[in-house]
């Protein structure tokens, strides 16, 4: 998420991430579920391509109509910083250690397994914010007077998924 400043933070460094679109992820599913011959068999399911944090935000800028900025932090500035949006510890450690994993390349992998199993290519960065530009509103210039809404239901959200690690004071 981008601050007020237009600065997304995080100890990514230079990795790259190959994020997938949930659309991308349920066809996979259907596919597999009512096709034949995927029992037991393993799928790495990524997007088309991997983008390091300073590509995305520069992604995100063409649609956000302002300009955004990566800049990378240590993990315990990472943690300070996120210290601020009233978050549970648990979820601070997933914020950060999703970066962590980005920075030393566990999200990296680009896979055909879309395209595959689906006949379409997968969904791109870009099209996905094409085709969601509710996903970046809080990047806009106008949602700044929201943005404390929006933090408040996406923590709500999030606390749906607990994840115990001990990553962040």
């Amino acid at each position: 998420m981008a601050g007020s400043d237009g600065v997304i933070r995080g100890p990514a460094g230079d990795g790259r991430v190959s994020a997938v679109a949930h659309e991308d992820i349920a066809d996979v599913a259907v596919a597999v579920l009512s096709g034949e011959g995927h029992d037991g068999a393993v799928y790495d399911v990524t997007g088309p391509e991997a983008l390091t944090p300073a590509e995305a935000a520069e992604e995100l800028s063409r649609f956000a109509g302002r300009t955004l900025r990566y800049v990378p932090e240590t993990r315990e500035e990472s943690c300070a910083s996120r210290a601020g949006y009233g978050a549970e510890d648990w979820e601070v450690t997933g914020w950060v250690t999703s970066y962590e994993a980005v920075a030393v390349g566990e999200m990296s992998a680009v896979s055909d397994v879309v395209s595959h199993l689906t006949d379409r290519p997968a969904r791109s960065f870009g099209e996905y914010l094409t085709e969601h530009p509710s996903s970046y509103v809080i990047c806009c210039p106008v949602a700044e007077q929201a943005g404390s809404s929006i933090r408040t239901y996406a923590g709500r959200v999030a606390a749906l998924f607990r994840v115990v690690d001990d990553t962040c004071p």
